[in-house]
């Protein structure tokens, strides 16, 4: 892109208004408590999806088991919360929901079952926007480009948290150095640094589960379409590429009833 009215998509003004459009498609977890006479909390990035009329909190499959560890273990003070951005947050019940993980053959995904009052306030507050995720596949869309959307633990503090949105470019497998330990399997992108504030970087860390969205612009029409692309997993810090599990593996996964009804 040599051109800089080609790099508009990916400028920090870009990415922070498409973080507010897009902001509904990502659905945050926080959970806190006090452990070891320390209040601490965290939020995790995922998106909720409804699936065969099930609905569910899709994120990797790590942050799952993060998520497990937590709830096995004593913490006082215990409060988990959905971040839909309504102004009254809505409690998370997710000690009694249903959960899964695919972690085998390199795949990173994980769910929590959302119950019927969760859902219905999620409609009701209008803030949050489920994926319909059909049992066939995902449509045919040719995205322009990609962006992530995440948490990332360097902007959370003191009960306060920030969503982003990233522009992230799409890289081939041969592109990737030192990917002796990647699968080829994968979607992989780079975080590219914002054309209009390059110097500008956080660390991707807090983002894990957040949904990769796939944009298609008509300049002509003034309109954008979007799909989901998949979910982000990994990361390699120093050459800022992020591994994304592809949409088509959580559909396989969730056609599986042993995964799905764990």
């Amino acid at each position: 892109m040599n051109n800089q009215n080609d790099e508009w998509w990916k400028t920090q003004r870009t990415c922070s208004e498409f973080s507010h459009i897009f902001k509904g498609l990502l659905l945050g977890l926080h959970i806190s408590g006090k452990i070891t006479n320390q209040q601490q909390s965290v939020v995790y990035s995922g998106f909720l999806i409804t699936y065969m009329g099930t609905p569910l909190w899709i994120t990797a499959g790590h942050v799952i088991e993060e998520i497990e560890e937590i709830i096995q273990n004593p913490v006082n003070n215990f409060k988990c919360i959905w971040l839909d951005w309504a102004s009254i947050p809505l409690l998370a019940d997710i000690k009694n929901a249903f959960k899964g993980t695919l972690r085998r053959n390199n795949i990173d995904i994980g769910f929590i079952g959302i119950n019927l009052l969760e859902f219905n306030n999620f409609k009701e507050n209008k803030f949050t926007l489920p994926f319909n995720l059909p049992s066939n596949g995902p449509a045919v869309f040719s995205p322009q480009h990609f962006y992530l959307l995440g948490f990332p633990k360097d902007l959370q503090a003191n009960n306060s948290y920030t969503a982003v949105c990233l522009p992230i470019e799409e890289k081939k497998y041969s592109e990737i150095k030192n990917k002796e330990t990647l699968p080829k399997e994968k979607f992989y992108g780079k975080v590219v640094n914002f054309a209009d504030n390059p110097d500008y970087q956080f660390r991707i860390k807090g983002m894990s589960g957040g949904p990769l969205v796939g944009v298609s612009f008509d300049i002509k029409q003034k309109r954008k379409s979007y799909s989901l692309w998949g979910i982000q997993s990994s990361i390699l810090p120093k050459s800022r590429i992020v591994t994304v599990e592809p949409i088509e593996n959580l559909i396989t996964f969730l056609k599986e009833p042993d995964n799905f009804f764990c």
